[in-house]
């Protein structure tokens, strides 16, 4: 089957090669999920990009590969087949209809980048579409395949199987939720220059696609890092045009800083883990002061928060260690916008630091158990998690039962009734020291 795929794309390739070059090449990965089936989110962002495309462009060119949903609002899409398009003044036009494939699958994607990469075009920017969960529950979910997404370590796999060797991709957009934490960072620094994610979940109608393809037919000499603050801009002005309120903060990061970040989180959580050892109420007293992304819309708590406010929250007892992570961040994240009700909890970068999830604890104990043994930023992570795990009042929820109603503001929030409490969950621990 994937040598059938890759013939079919080579020859697709061949048969759209004599069109004019792009300066920039858009290529959208859409996993539609319920997004779409039930919402027509999908179909809506995709007539924004006809929208934009209506004015002609030679500069531009915009490919979208569509899947995981069992029923597209757009009717010139198929939800029996993976399919590719490109969409252009005249509209959008069916390349060719795959064999369905699972979304989450990191070889869909990478025939997907290897396809458009054989384009040549001076930018290449990427969107990855769908329902997000950070990094224990990755992104583009396909419920065509019981849920399955692309994990940050597949995403890792999926670009550097279609780069070139020293080949980057000039932006990763992530156009779902509560992407834009470090570890997910972490998984693409070596195959693109610069990341777009918000922290927080993404309101239900998402990027604003024809305003800031618009700007790029309009300027197609702008700089990446410019294109990259366009679309975080522009996805903050429309956010009252969201069905699920003004809650959204968004920002653009350069992964060349990513290390420096990486490095300031090792040293941090190192520290707090030899306090967790003797005096876990330090710890848990100053984490339980911090909401975390996800409980500000009432989604439910994520457990990625603020990276600068984890620093301002420990500074008294790791000064040193909280600078420098301020320092690195701050040179990371190099624009940020936000509603008005976030402006001061969503800086840019989210770190993991468990407190309230102890529901959905085996999901975080899975992903960062094996990296504990050479991490101490993971260390502290899976010695925290597996504490709130035992105080936690509902038992963990499977993995593939997750992705119903549970992850993005477009689907229906969770239950509050079975979210943990964390005053019930920590009453007496705190007071360990």
């Amino acid at each position: 089957m994937k040598r059938v795929l890759l013939l079919m794309l080579a020859l697709l390739a061949v048969s759209i090669c004599a069109r004019a070059e792009a300066s920039t090449m858009v290529m959208v990965y859409m996993s539609g999920d319920t997004l779409e089936s039930e919402d027509g989110g999908g179909s809506a962002d995709l007539n924004e990009m006809i929208h934009a495309m209506q004015s002609g462009s030679d500069s531009v060119r915009v490919l979208a590969m569509t899947g995981g949903c069992s029923k597209w609002q757009m009717k010139a899409i198929s939800s029996e087949a993976v399919s590719i398009h490109e969409i252009d003044e005249d509209g959008l036009h069916t390349l060719a209809q795959l064999p369905k494939t699972s979304m989450g699958d990191p070889d869909t994607l990478a025939q997907f980048l290897s396809f458009g990469l054989r384009e040549e075009a001076d930018r290449y920017v990427l969107v990855l579409w769908g329902h997000g969960d950070g990094p224990t529950g990755g992104v583009c979910s396909d419920p065509l395949f019981r849920g399955d997404t692309l994990m940050p370590e597949e995403l890792t796999q999926a670009l550097s199987a279609s780069l070139s060797i020293g080949q980057k991709l000039d932006a990763v957009v992530f156009d779902a939720c509560v992407m834009g934490s470090l570890e997910i960072a972490q998984s693409i620094q070596s195959q693109a220059s610069y990341m777009v994610a918000s922290q927080e979940m993404t309101v239900g109608t998402g990027m604003r696609y024809d305003r800031w393809l618009q700007a790029l037919i309009q300027d197609p000499d702008m700089e990446t890092q410019q294109l990259c603050t366009a679309i975080a801009q522009t996805y903050v002005d429309d956010n009252n045009f969201g069905r699920f309120g003004q809650t959204c903060a968004i920002s653009v990061l350069d992964l060349r800083r990513t290390d420096a970040v990486t490095q300031a989180a090792e040293r941090l959580y190192g520290a707090l883990l030899k306090r967790l050892e003797s005096q876990p109420g330090d710890v848990f007293d100053r984490r339980g002061a911090l909401k975390s992304f996800g409980e500000f819309d009432g989604s439910g708590a994520t457990d990625q928060v603020d990276a600068l406010l984890i620093a301002e929250a420990f500074e008294d007892l790791e000064p040193a260690s909280c600078r420098a992570l301020c320092e690195a961040v701050k040179r990371m994240v190099m624009f940020n916008v936000s509603s008005d009700d976030m402006v001061e909890y969503a800086n840019g970068l989210s770190l993991m630091m468990p407190y309230a999830t102890g529901a959905w604890a085996n999901l975080v104990l899975q992903w960062y158990g094996p990296r504990a043994e050479d991490s101490d930023y993971a260390a502290l992570i899976v010695e925290m998690e597996s504490r709130v795990k035992e105080n936690a009042p509902t038992p963990a929820v499977p993995r593939e039962e997750m992705w119903t109603g549970l992850l993005d503001s477009a689907s229906q929030p969770r239950d509050a009734a079975k979210l943990p409490d964390p005053a019930q969950m920590w009453e007496g621990l705190t007071d360990a020291r």
